[in-house]
């Protein structure tokens, strides 16, 4: 992706052409047209910084707006061939229908210029109409909503969302972005049908140097993930990453936590509602050492970022949490090691969990030299929970150990040395607790070994709690420096047949495979190999994907479960950043 700046003037005989009191949306419905050599490209300004209206004492039109911003321009190669100038249509800011609805609004969330009633509709039956959402700047076709906590733009950390619509129809998206300061900024974007887009908050004007929560709302069901790189660039050395979340909850479990031996430790809070936020914070650690509790005030519609190695009793212990609101909240828990003289050398991220369960599911899982492999469980309840951990290895053979989690406690199960099937193997676990006490579980895993001293890098996903027959990641890239692996895990006693889809940007069709996988074992799908001749010649490719269970003749789809792992080098180490989610139950 090339981005290139722009500048342009808008002119207007009155104030109210333009709706000078929302002029950044307006910018962005004025299309840029964009010329090379024997190609044409029609795009939109998604960043874009517009003065104040201007009036003018002579001259016909009146009022002048100036406006300065970025527009993405694939592929990238074309750079020095490039010439560029934005073209204002007449008719690009006027009000078709009559509605009072500017046409370049209607048509970015979906509505219908040239409908003059629905401007009185509710289109997402929120109980607000269209004209008011215009007014509020929210979604008019709203009716899907995701969530992240985390998120940072400025020296250190670079982030990115990607969105995957799997649709055969254009999914309308607005992402809020809400800071620390309760100030909220938002952009419009279109994904295409079976298509996926990457969106950089830190390119808004404002958002260069910001922490913040995102909502995102569609017209259609999209998957969403969010990666956070430091420092920024093609070069970092740290990442991590989650899918967004559902719903706002009022209580959020955390199994994976740690404040000793260099680790920070950091809760991230979202309150995206219009009522403060008292956020109650109970601490679980391995006994003998007792829960303890604190209790925290959030902003309205903004983020709060919870150090917890500065809490007293807890700057020396590995730790987890549960969360209770007296509002909906969102959770999220961002965990660094700092080493090798640079801050936050290594890191991992993932998202609360809404409860706690009896059988927890993982996809991904590596012991060895390389990569060491850790298992978190949290028992928030009163009684002890009897819990059994089953490993699936790629031969098809499975064992499992047995555990005994104290009550309101954190436990760490240190995979490679649980037995010596596991000191070096690729490896999925089915984590179930026998007696009925519900737990919550997590999986991290850390590399290079041999040892702890040696790690440079970390991911973490919490486990899925129930299989399903197909699912979905937004994030995925490869090439030079970079790879993503799709893991699949059968926990099933009967083989599973799956279709692999990958979807892209700048309009490339999908592309599709299938491949059987055992009973109780984990499976591979590594796109550069798996997909012959998608990747080759290109420097680097971002997709999507689907993993579909495929059905037997006459009977229903199995479930699986599938996770992302994605590693890319920083210019001198291989893997030297890495990332892993949960991919998204396709619904």
């Amino acid at each position: 992706m090339t981005f290139m700046t722009f500048h342009g003037v808008y002119v207007a005989t009155s104030p109210d052409g333009i709706h000078w009191d929302r002029p950044r949306l307006v910018w962005r419905d004025l299309p840029i047209h964009v010329q090379v050599p024997g190609k044409t490209w029609f795009a939109y300004p998604s960043f874009v910084s517009p003065d104040q209206p201007t009036q003018e004492t002579t001259g016909q039109h009146g009022y002048v707006y100036f406006a300065r911003g970025f527009f993405g321009l694939s592929p990238p190669h074309v750079m020095s061939r490039l010439r560029f100038d934005i073209r204002i249509p007449s008719g690009a800011t006027t009000d078709t229908d009559g509605d009072g609805l500017p046409d370049g609004w209607e048509q970015a969330n979906g509505l219908d210029p040239s409908s003059p009633s629905d401007a009185a509709l509710d289109s997402d039956t929120d109980g607000i109409t269209n004209a008011q959402e215009y007014v509020a700047g929210t979604h008019p076709r709203g009716v899907f909503t995701r969530y992240l906590a985390e998120g940072a733009s400025n020296k250190f950390f670079e982030t990115s969302i990607a969105l995957l619509n799997t649709a055969s129809e254009p999914a309308h998206v607005l992402l809020s972005y809400q800071a620390a300061d309760r100030t909220v900024r938002k952009e419009t974007v279109v994904v295409g049908p079976e298509s996926r887009r990457t969106i950089t908050p830190g390119l808004l004007p404002g958002m260069q140097s910001a922490e913040f929560a995102t909502t995102i709302e569609s017209d259609a069901p999209i998957v969403v993930d969010r990666t956070m790189r430091w420092p920024p660039g093609v070069n970092a050395y740290g990442s991590h990453a989650d899918r967004a979340v559902v719903a706002p909850g009022t209580t959020w479990y955390l199994a994976e936590g740690a404040t000793h031996s260099g680790f920070d430790l950091f809760y991230l809070i979202e309150n995206p509602g219009d009522q403060a936020a008292d956020v109650s914070v109970e601490f679980l650690r391995p006994p003998p050492l007792g829960p303890t509790q604190s209790t925290y005030h959030v902003d309205p519609r903004s983020r709060f970022t919870l150090w917890v190695d500065t809490l007293p009793g807890l700057g020396d212990t590995d730790v987890s949490a549960v969360l209770r609101s007296n509002v909906p909240i969102i959770v999220e828990r961002a965990m660094y090691l700092t080493g090798a003289g640079r801050a936050f050398e290594a890191g991992h991220e993932s998202a609360g969990i809404a409860a706690p369960e009896s059988d927890w599911f993982f996809a991904e899982g590596a012991t060895g030299d390389y990569f060491d492999m850790f298992i978190l469980l949290a028992n928030p309840d009163d009684r002890s929970a009897n819990v059994s951990s089953r490993f699936l290895l790629p031969d098809g053979s499975s064992f499992a150990k047995a555990y005994v989690i104290a009550p309101r406690s954190r436990f760490t199960i240190w995979v490679d040395q649980e037995d010596p099937r596991l000191r070096d193997t690729a490896v999925s676990a089915v984590v179930t607790s026998t007696n009925g006490v519900p737990i919550v579980a997590e999986r991290s895993m850390w590399w290079p070994g041999p040892t702890s001293t040696t790690w440079g890098e970390a991911h973490a996903s919490p486990g899925a709690t129930q299989t399903d027959p197909s699912w979905c990641l937004a994030e995925g890239e490869a090439g030079p420096g970079v790879d993503t692996y799709i893991l699949v895990a059968n926990t099933s006693d009967q083989p599973r047949r799956i279709r692999a889809t990958l979807f892209f940007e700048n309009g490339q069709r999908p592309v599709s495979g299938t491949f059987d996988v055992a009973p109780t074992s984990r499976f591979n799908v590594y796109p550069p190999v798996d997909f012959p001749g998608t990747f080759s010649g290109v420097t680097r490719r971002r997709f999507g994907a689907r993993i579909e269970s495929m059905p037997e003749p006459g009977q229903e789809a199995g479930g699986i479960v599938v996770e992302r792992a994605m590693y890319s080098g920083d210019g001198v180490r291989a893997w030297a950043a890495g990332t892993n989610a949960l991919a998204t139950p396709c619904r």
